[in-house]
């Protein structure tokens, strides 16, 4: 509204100096006729004849001459009134075409700002939305492995309290069970604990936990795993390392899955300001845009759309390229804080 209303204001104003500008053309025209015919009338009178010829002096040409000189003061009145006029307005013409650059700057400023905090608002649902998965998932894995065998070994203890006098034989065997199982649910903890932050990231840096991850996938005979790194090896943002260690998990786990892929290439790169890493594989490929938006049933895991939030949050760039038949490229990057580098 501001805008449009100043836009008029200004619209307005530049005709009424185009008005002027044409009208203080036509004096200019003016005076110039005016001089002209002056100057004719005088160069037509002979003075020298007039001095010394009995005839009557020729009183009417005077008298136009006069009233034409009294017309070019009006004129030239006129055209510096219109000089001014039009000074004034180019003054005013530049302090509001000032002024609406600094309106349309701000309100493209509030524009930008309403976007950014409308993604913003979509991308903290997304994050919430995501963490509340991740909180059903631990709660799933909680239930169904160590809930389950914890409930177990408390009926195996009740039973054992039981058999202690009966058979002390069934209630050695009953409570060596327990002891695997015990050892059982310790692994499970571990691997919840893992999957929450691996501490090996704080130990031993993002590539060595990435080899070790490779070569767990290696280990299951399903895939060949070849990991590379690039580059001066450097000390990453805790958040920056986690995010790069979970897509890489998960871009894998996805191919070993649902690609039949049976080679799968990973290359760490160290660059002066940023980090990359690609993942590609020779499985059977899909199409990206029919699978974007898709979610597991049971919210495991990043998928796609997570993954791109998640680049996204950091500053950095994912890039998906698959081919039906051929494989998938997954490229990521992020830049590198120098003062937390």
């Amino acid at each position: 509204m501001i805008i449009e209303y100043l836009e008029k204001i200004y619209a307005e104003m530049y005709e009424q100096k185009v008005s002027l500008e044409r009208d203080y053309k036509k004096n200019e025209l003016l005076l110039k006729e005016n001089i002209q015919f002056i100057y004719t009338l005088e160069n037509s009178l002979d003075r020298n004849y007039e001095s010394f010829s009995p005839r009557d002096i020729n009183h009417e040409s005077y008298e136009k001459i006069e009233n034409l000189k009294e017309e070019k003061s009006q004129i030239e009145k006129q055209e510096e009134i219109l000089r001014i006029k039009i000074s004034d307005l180019n003054d005013h013409l530049a302090e509001l075409e000032h002024v609406l650059k600094v309106v349309r700057e701000n309100t493209k400023a509030i524009e930008e700002k309403e976007v950014l905090l409308e993604d913003d608002e979509f991308f903290r649902k997304k994050i919430l939305e995501t963490q509340e998965m991740e909180r059903q998932r631990i709660a799933r894995e909680l239930h169904d492995s160590i809930v389950q065998n914890l409930t177990s070994i408390v009926h195996k203890i009740e039973f054992c309290t039981k058999l202690m006098d009966m058979d002390t034989v069934r209630c050695k065997l009953e409570l060596q069970t327990m002891s695997k199982m015990v050892k059982r649910i310790i692994e499970d903890m571990r691997q919840v604990i893992y999957d929450l932050r691996p501490m090996s990231l704080d130990d031993i840096g993002l590539d060595v936990t990435l080899e070790r991850e490779a070569a767990k996938w290696r280990n299951t005979g399903k895939v060949l795993v070849d990991y590379q790194t690039e580059g001066i090896i450097k000390k990453l943002p805790p958040l920056t390392s986690l995010t790069v260690l979970r897509i890489v998990q998960e871009a894998c786990n996805n191919t070993i899955k649902h690609s039949g892929a049976k080679n799968i290439k990973i290359i760490l790169s160290y660059e002066k300001e940023k980090v990359k890493v690609e993942i590609a594989d020779d499985g059977c490929g899909f199409e990206v845009e029919s699978i974007e938006h898709l979610q597991r049933d049971d919210g495991s895991g990043f998928g796609i759309s997570i993954m791109k939030e998640r680049v996204y949050l950091l500053s950095g760039k994912i890039n998906i390229e698959s081919i039906i038949g051929e494989g998938t490229k997954i490229s990521v990057e992020f830049p590198i804080d120098k003062e937390e580098n």
